[in-house]
Order: C-alpha cells, then sequence, then structure tokens
C-alpha cells in the first residue's frame, strides 16, 4: 500500500488515503513465460487456485498449470458467470483449500469474479488477461451481477498483472474493439467528474484525471492500427487499459474511468434484452454524454465506426424504443454519482430527439 494525499474523501470506496497498486505489471509477447518469476518475486508460497474459464482455461489457465509445476499444490476453478453465486463458490473453494493466492486467467468475469473473491478472503491475486474487452484488467473494483444487473463493488487490484499481448491479440476481434470503447468512455466520464466538481465540490484528483487523458489519446491515436488489428494497436489498447485500472486505484473510487456513459449501459442492462458487450454500450452511451456536454461527439462517433464498434440500437442489438428509455432511466442509476444525466434531466421527448441527431435511432 500506498500512501498519497490526493484521494477521495468517500471511505466506502477508498481506504482512509491509501491506494493498492498492482506491484508488478508485465505487458507484452510471451508475457505469460515470466509467471514463475513474478511469484518468485512476489515470494508466494503454498495452494494456489488456478481461476479460469471453460475456453480461457484450454488457451492460458493450462500453460499457467504447468509453469507453476510441482512446485505448488493446484487446483482449478472454472468460472461459468460473473454472479454473486459464483463469488461465493470460489471463496468456499477457496476456504475448503486453504489456498494462500489465486491466478485469474481469462477475460472481464474470470477476473472480476476472482478479484471480488480474493479481497473478500483476504488473499493477493495474480490478473492474468486472456482479452482486452474493459478496463478490469488491473483495477480495484469488480463488475458483479445481480438481479440481472452488473453493480461496479469494491475489491482490491491485483498484486501483479501479467499481460501477454500474443495472448490477447488472439482473442475475438470484437472484444478488442470493445476494449477500446470503454477507453474511450474516458473522455466522457472525466466530463463528469469536473462538473461534479465545478457544481457539487466534489473531490477531483488531477493525477487520475491525467492517467485516463493519456490513456484515451493513446487510443484515439492508434485507431487505423486497432481497425487493421495490428499488434502496435491492440498493445495500446491494453496499456490504455492497465493505466484506467490504476488512474482508479489513485482516486479511490471509479470516478475517472465511469461516468454518464456507463449509467446508460447499466440501465440497458436494467431495461433491454442486450447482448451486447460491456465495452460496446459504454462506446454508444460516449456519444449520448459528449453531445449532452457539448463537445465533439462526431469525432467519437466517427472512431467507433472506423473500428466497427456499435454505434446505434440496432448495431447493440436492442430496440429504438428501449434505447430512448436507457437514455432517460440513465440518471436513476447510482444517484450517488453527478453526471451530465443529472443537469438536463432529459424527458422521453429530449431523450428521442437527442439520440435521432446522433445517429443512435432513425
Amino acid at each position: 500500500r500506498i500512501k498519497i494525499m490526493e484521494s477521495s474523501k468517500d471511505e466506502s470506496e477508498s481506504s482512509a488515503g491509501f491506494i493498492e497498486l498492482p506491484r508488478i505489471i508485465v505487458e507484452e509477447d510471451n508475457a505469460i513465460e515470466k509467471l514463475g518469476k513474478v511469484v518468485d518475486e512476489l515470494k508466494l508460497s503454498g495452494k494456489v487456485i488456478i481461476v479460469s474459464g471453460m475456453h480461457t482455461f484450454s488457451v492460458a489457465g493450462k500453460r499457467v498449470k504447468e509453469i507453476l509445476g510441482r512446485d505448488f499444490e493446484k487446483s482449478i476453478f472454472i468460472v461459468e458467470n460473473a454472479s454473486i453465486s459464483s463469488v461465493e463458490a470460489l471463496e468456499n473453494e477457496i476456504a475448503r483449500k486453504k489456498a494462500r493466492f489465486c491466478i485469474a486467467v481469462g477475460g472481464g468475469k474470470v477476473i472480476d469474479v476472482c478479484k471480488l473473491a480474493s479481497f473478500r478472503k483476504s488473499l493477493p491475486f495474480i490478473s492474468v488477461p486472456t482479452s482486452a474487452a474493459h478496463d478490469g484488467i488491473a483495477s480495484p473494483r469488480a463488475s458483479i451481477k445481480q438481479s440481472r444487473v452488473s453493480v461496479s463493488v469494491k475489491a482490491s487490484a491485483p498484486i501483479a498483472v501479467i499481460a501477454d499481448t500474443e495472448i490477447i491479440s488472439r482473442a475475438p476481434y470484437r472484444l478488442i474493439a470493445s476494449g477500446a470503447g470503454d477507453v474511450i468512455a474516458k473522455v466522457t466520464a472525466l466530463k463528469d467528474w469536473e462538473l461534479a466538481r465545478d457544481e457539487l465540490g466534489e473531490e477531483y484528483s488531477s493525477y487520475a484525471t491525467a492517467l485516463c487523458e493519456m490513456s484515451y489519446k493513446m487510443v484515439f491515436s492508434s485507431e487505423e492500427k486497432i481497425k487493421n488489428k495490428e499488434k502496435e494497436g491492440i498493445k495500446n489498447i491494453v496499456k490504455a487499459l492497465i493505466s484506467c485500472g490504476v488512474a482508479i486505484s489513485i482516486a479511490g473510487s471509479s470516478r475517472p474511468a465511469s461516468g454518464s456513459e456507463h449509467k446508460f449501459s447499466h440501465a440497458v442492462d436494467m431495461l433491454c434484452e442486450s447482448r451486447a458487450l460491456h465495452g460496446e454500450q459504454c462506446g454508444a452511451g460516449t456519444i449520448i454524454a459528449a453531445k449532452l456536454h457539448g463537445i465533439d461527439w462526431e469525432r467519437i462517433k466517427s472512431f467507433l465506426r472506423n473500428i466497427k464498434a456499435p454505434i446505434s440500437a440496432n448495431e447493440l442489438g436492442i430496440s429504438e424504443k428501449c434505447a430512448v428509455k436507457a437514455i432517460v432511466k440513465a440518471r436513476e442509476i447510482n444517484k450517488k454519482r453527478f453526471t451530465i444525466f443529472d443537469k438536463v434531466k432529459l424527458n422521453e421527448n429530449e431523450a428521442e430527439k437527442i439520440a435521432r441527431e446522433v445517429g443512435m435511432i432513425r
């Protein structure tokens, strides 16, 4: 733990001015091969649970098991969904096996379940992402489904992040574009945070803001490389997502990374039968939020269109009526977090007009 002066006053999200950051970050091709060295460096020992998914275990979990070799007593826990029941099942497995640490090998749901269970059992965990679909790779927050709705809850940042860009680059392109959408969402998240600072006097961290600004600018500048699935573009998304996770730790809350666009995404989860990914919904929500903030929403829309990320209700797989309702409903999500939706207070007719102007509906 590192003590800093810039921190949130909200003790429900921060811990008396302390932040937790990953001690080691390895981000490169074949990074997974350095797992043994990382474990030694962190002086981890004893029983370990490798937390993975059915598919991601074959992609990278099996290799993690091989690298640990005979030096560790290992068990495998397969995550089926990012629900509180999955978290509780992993907690029970940790207690039953008397595990000393966990390694999360997989996508967002695997990392989030491992992150929260490890936090609740006071265990360190290593994050080994197999995709770059959102910023949960390195953040101290976990997105867990409760009653069909994903909620962000306090957890601990991973003690180490091993992001193997060779493995991540082989993930479906849709996941990569989703990760880019989640980074671009920081444009409006930061504007919302500034708004809350100016209107309500909310605590604000220029350090966390600078990290997120650097991240979304790096992804914007990688537009063509991302579109063409070039390794450098994918690496920049991974770097940006890790930086955003660190920014959340520094801020003591998800404020720099989550604002009105995330509220829209949560409202879509609540109201619509969406099969879109979190980053896809946040990216589309960023267009709406940018329009309301009076900033360059057309640039954001152009970027998302160019990398083939969804920009309309139809592309998100939801009805236009439900998209409009989600824009109105967004204000009611997490009422403690002041955003542009709280300032403008759109009714359904106004929301429909805005949605039509930006092309979310026809």
